[in-house]
C-alpha cells in the first residue's frame, strides 16, 4: 500500500497575488501534519524581496502549518519569492518556490 505525499493546500500570500502591501506573517498550510523537532532546522521558509533580501525573522511550525514572522522592512514594489523546504511526519521531503507582487 502506498503511502500520500503531503501537498501545499493554501498559503497566505496566495500564489500569484498582488498586493498593496507586505504581509507580516507568511503561513503555507500542507495536507500532512509537518515534523517538527525541537532545537533542529528541520522545516525552513524564505521570503525574498525584490533585491533578494531574506526578510523571515523566525520560522514555526503547528502541525500541518508553517509559519514565518516578517521583519519590518520598508516595502518596495515588485515580484517577491517564497521558498520553503518541509518534512513530513512520514519523512517526505516536499521543496517549492512561488511568488506574489507588491503594486
Amino acid at each position: 500500500m502506498a503511502s500520500a505525499h503531503t501537498t501545499l493546500i493554501s498559503a497566505n500570500p496566495k500564489s500569484g497575488g498582488v498586493l498593496n502591501s507586505l504581509p507580516t506573517q507568511v503561513s503555507l498550510n500542507f495536507a500532512e501534519p509537518l515534523l517538527d523537532i525541537k532545537g533542529k532546522a528541520v522545516n525552513s521558509l524564505q521570503l525574498l524581496s525584490p533585491n533578494k533580501e531574506q526578510l523571515i525573522k523566525s520560522v514555526s511550525v503547528a502541525k500541518n502549518q508553517l509559519i514565518g514572522k516578517v521583519n519590518g522592512v520598508k516595502v518596495q514594489i515588485g515580484a517577491y519569492v517564497i521558498k520553503y523546504r518541509v518534512v513530513a511526519q512520514d519523512g517526505h521531503v516536499l521543496v517549492g518556490p512561488y511568488s506574489f507582487k507588491i503594486s
